[in-house]
């Protein structure tokens, strides 16, 4: 399995892998950079799978590094989150037994995936990921793992898995090169990938396709991976009971829904204490990175070069901002622990438990993480 997850792309639409450059592209790179970043993944993800078991866990919230940079081990999440973690999803038990495996149900981004007016945007699908699969795209192997109250991970666990109301789909996607030509194996035969998404059920509920990556926490018309997690968490520990009428996961009507979200948006508006970003006065004049929009659909606020965005300050979700003291307590975390990848000349790749201690120390540059411009 875990030499079919090499060959995956990593959420982007033009089927070219997100860290191709960075030792994860079948046909680019050695067997022996393909084997040197399983056997890396496989020791984190061990130490997660220990700490989850250890603590009988159902339902986490797991965090995870962007791709980064081969040469300078950075990655973009460190302009804008100290913990230097880009992307989440929830980390469910598959199954009753202690030794069940652990799958993640997360967001992903399809970069391009939507065409309007001749112009690309973001969309995003619900994954289900096999923790392997989660980690793989990662250049630094880097965690962090939240543990829900033990009761508000058995509510969310039954919701989001057990219910037997989930459906899963398997789908398979062509490969095309960057000139939108279909990619070819060394048979001549057409690339394809297979993966899972989830069609129905509770965690497709509260899911936006329409993709913002520094979404508004609590607006509506787009999000991000942290914004689904948030929302998601807070809906099913909080709002949603099943004696209300129109309030079937799988079938909720139109006015329940509409309750449900506003409730969500009010709850988290008025507990939860985003991340506040800065955008630079030059970026906020030229809307160069492709996808940020602000809260309006793409017709009101289209993403092309130049045109001046609406705003240069903005609260968000981020990894930073659910290990925030405030928001620990909201959010009711029994506890976290943060998994940083270290090399010695004497153990090789090892991962450490670094506990709460989230602040990010470049391995290049021995630099602490900190808050900047973007």
């Amino acid at each position: 399995m875990l030499l079919v997850i090499v060959a995956m792309t990593f959420g982007t639409a033009s089927g070219k892998g997100l860290s191709e450059e960075n030792g994860l592209s079948e046909e680019t790179t050695s067997a022996e950079a393909q084997q040197e970043n399983l056997a890396r993944t496989k020791v984190l993800v061990e130490k997660i799978e220990g700490y989850l078991r250890a603590n009988d866990a159902f339902v986490g919230v797991l965090s995870r590094r962007g791709a980064g940079d081969a040469k300078t081990g950075e990655s973009d999440t460190d302009t804008f989150d100290l913990t230097g973690m880009a992307h989440t999803g929830f980390v469910i038990r598959n199954g009753f037994g202690k030794d069940a495996e652990y799958l993640t149900f997360n967001l992903v981004r399809q970069k391009g995936g939507k065409v309007v007016d001749g112009t690309d945007y973001d969309i995003s699908e619900l994954r289900v990921w096999t923790l392997p699969h989660f980690f793989i795209g990662s250049f630094e192997k880097d965690a962090i793992v939240f543990l829900p109250e033990k009761k508000v991970q058995l509510s969310l666990w039954n919701h989001l898995r057990s219910n037997g109301r989930l459906k899963i789909e398997e789908k398979k996607k062509f490969l095309k090169d960057d000139d939108g030509k279909q990619r070819l194996d060394k048979n001549g035969k057409p690339l394809t990938l297979t993966y899972n998404v989830i069609d129905n059920g509770a965690f497709k509920l509260l899911h936006n396709p329409e993709y913002n990556l520094l979404s508004d926490y609590v607006e509506e018309s787009s999000q991000n991976c942290n914004e689904h997690l948030l929302k998601t968490y807070v809906g099913f520990r909080d709002h949603w009971q099943s004696a209300v009428a129109g309030q079937d996961i799988d079938n909720m009507d139109r006015d329940a829904l509409t309750t449900l979200k506003t409730d969500i948006n009010q709850a988290v508006e008025r507990n939860f204490k985003p991340r506040l970003m800065v955008l630079s006065r030059t970026k906020s004049t030229f809307a160069f990175t492709q996808n940020i929009r602000f809260g309006e659909s793409y017709p009101e606020s289209s993403t092309l070069l130049g045109l001046k965005l609406s705003k240069e300050k903005f609260d968000v979700v981020s990894v930073d901002s659910f290990c925030d003291p405030h928001n620990q307590l909201y959010l009711g975390w029994n506890d976290f622990k943060v998994f940083r990848e270290n090399h010695t000349a004497q153990s090789g790749w090892i991962v450490e438990d670094w506990g709460k201690n989230y602040v990010k120390v470049n391995r290049y540059t021995k630099v602490k993480n900190s808050i900047k411009e973007l």
